[in-house]
């Protein structure tokens, strides 16, 4: 983004910005309870995108964005990344372990995961449609709705603050505007 966005909108020529992050940046599973940091980088990778999309279109720019959010697909990336990891930093029996549990990610991504060009294919027919999001399966379904029923549930009953609230950010927004900031 620091390098190309710039790029992009001086162009003034229309663009789209797609980003990668993962099922697990819609929810947590508890198949993944120990990856606090992949779960978090996730989640940001989508806020992120979110927040550029909303961002470009309040300046009106013909650049926008997309998250692909993808769930299983049929990748090496998990063989890759363990090939690449520096030899001496992970000790012989710890590697073997991660090398098994690797090699049954991958072979269940191979059986059950999506395929890499149905996926690009999913991927442009998106950008060309300017979705948001870009799931590849319904995997966080059940997740994402119980996250999200959890949330609401969780916050306090409606007041007074709350449309104050609403009328402020509206207000500010108008003000952006009809500065021409938007």
């Amino acid at each position: 983004m620091q390098t190309f966005l710039p790029a992009m909108l001086e162009r003034g020529a229309p663009g789209h910005v797609v980003t990668t992050a993962s099922a697990a940046g819609l929810a947590v599973f508890p198949e993944r309870g120990s990856g606090y940091t992949y779960h978090a980088s996730k989640y940001a990778v989508i806020g992120l995108t979110e927040a550029l999309r909303r961002g470009l279109d309040d300046i009106g720019s013909p650049v926008s964005a997309s998250v692909l959010i993808p769930g299983l697909v049929a990748t090496r990336v998990a063989d890759n990344s363990v090939e690449h990891a520096p030899g001496d930093s992970i000790d012989p029996d710890e590697r073997d372990r991660i090398s098994e549990m690797v090699a049954a990610g991958t072979a269940a991504a191979a059986a059950h995961g999506r395929d890499i060009d149905s996926v690009g294919a999913q991927t442009a027919a998106a950008v060309e449609a300017d979705t948001l999001y870009i799931p590849t399966d319904r995997l966080a379904e059940k997740a994402v709705l119980a996250r999200a029923k959890a949330v609401v549930e969780a916050m306090p009953p409606a007041s007074g603050y709350d449309s104050g609230l609403s009328t402020a950010m509206r207000s500010r927004r108008a003000d952006r505007a009809s500065d021409g900031t938007r």
